[in-house]
């Protein structure tokens, strides 16, 4: 689109109006929504595991160290 085609003073120019052409908005799928989800609570899940193992790692409850035999 050149700059003669439009009216820059025109202040319908800066209304943010969808083409006429598109379709109306619709919610995404129960389906969709539900798998991403699923997938976002065990990546959470699965880092929090994963974040607690190596904070703890070498660390014991009782400050004593295993016996070598």
């Amino acid at each position: 689109m050149s700059a003669e085609h439009i009216n820059t003073g025109d202040p319908a120019h800066f209304i943010n109006t969808p083409p006429a052409d598109d379709k109306p908005w619709r919610l995404p799928s129960t389906r969709k929504a539900g798998m991403v989800c699923l997938i976002l609570t065990e990546s959470a899940l699965f880092s929090i595991f994963v974040v607690a193992y190596v904070w703890y790692m070498g660390k014991s409850l009782t400050r004593r160290t295993p016996m070598r035999s």
